[in-house]
Order: C-alpha cells, then structure tokens, then sequence
C-alpha cells in the first residue's frame, strides 16, 4: 500500500515542475466603447518623453533591438489589416511599452496523513522565472485620448528566437483591434 503512495509522492512535485515550466500567453484588450474605429485609417509612432533610446533599451530586456523588433511586428500587422503609416497626418498614434520582471513561483507539497497521523516531511519546489509584457496603445491624434489599449504576458523563454515571439505577442494582440 505504501509503494502507491511514495509513487504519487514523487510524481506530484515533478507534474507540478512540469506543469509551471509550461504557459500560453495571456492577451487582453480594453477600449472606449463609443469609439468609431472607422475613422482610424492612417497611423504614426508617438514620440513620447519617456520612450528615449535608453529607456526602450531598459523596457524591453535590456536589448535595444527589441524595440525595432516590435516596431517592425506592429508596422506589419497594422498594414497588413489595411492601415498606412503616414507621419504627416495620421488619424491615431501608436505607443508601445515592455518589460521583463524576475518572478518566482513557490509550491508545497508533503504533510501526507494516514492512519497514525501526519508522517513525511514537507517538499518545497522553488521556481525562478522571467515574465515578459508588451502594451500596446493607440492615441487618438485630435483629442490625444487613448482609445485602445491591449496587452500580453508571457513567460520568457531564453532560448526562442525574440523575433518570433514578438511578433507572436503583437499578432495576438492587434487581433482585438478594432474590438469585436
């Protein structure tokens, strides 16, 4: 009876190592519900105070190419939806922000019961992590309000190609633009 047991006992903390290894992408979107997102068919890039070369840098993992990756992504896909970039008199503007935060996700396991009360001790599974995040957001050019904002996390993967995961996220997110 006890074999069954110490089986579970094992297999549990490795299905839950497993389980926290994998993850989907979280995308969400918010707007301002009277928007008429007929109107917005040309766009620029805002040229915001904040979005200095060093802070781009800093937002999205300390890679410079990172931003021009997602610049790159957003142009495409906003293009490919039948939007044009025009810098002389654009209907919205667009601003991106990122970053990358360490996270650590902590689970327990052990304190089994039985028959004579508690026995084994408890089992502590530490996992470190980097969570990623991109924010999308589109400005309207006559009254300078934000209209549409949508958002992905994900959890970075050090080994994928940034370049395919950037686009991923941004695909994922314009897909909400307009709502539906």
């Amino acid at each position: 009876m006890r074999a069954p047991l110490v089986v579970f006992t094992l297999i549990l903390p490795l299905l839950a190592i497993s389980l926290a290894g994998c993850s989907s992408m979280t995308v969400k979107y918010d707007f301002i519900p009277d928007t008429e997102f007929k109107t917005y068919q040309t766009y620029a890039w805002a040229q915001l105070e904040d979005q200095t070369d060093k802070v781009n840098h800093r937002q999205f993992g300390n890679n410079p190419l990172n931003y021009q990756r997602v610049q790159h992504a957003v142009d495409n896909h906003l293009q490919a939806r039948g939007y044009f970039k025009d810098e002389s008199n654009p209907n919205f503007l667009v601003a991106v922000h990122g970053g990358v935060e360490d996270r650590v996700n902590i689970a327990t396991y052990g304190y089994h019961y039985g028959y004579a009360g508690y026995w084994g001790a408890p089992y502590l599974d530490v996992y470190q992590y980097q969570e990623g995040s991109l924010i999308i957001d589109f400005v309207d050019t006559q009254t300078k309000d934000l209209f549409w904002r949508g958002w992905a996390t994900d959890v970075v993967d050090q080994t994928a190609d940034p370049t395919i995961k950037i686009n991923e996220a941004v695909g994922k997110i314009l897909a909400y633009f307009p709502p539906p």
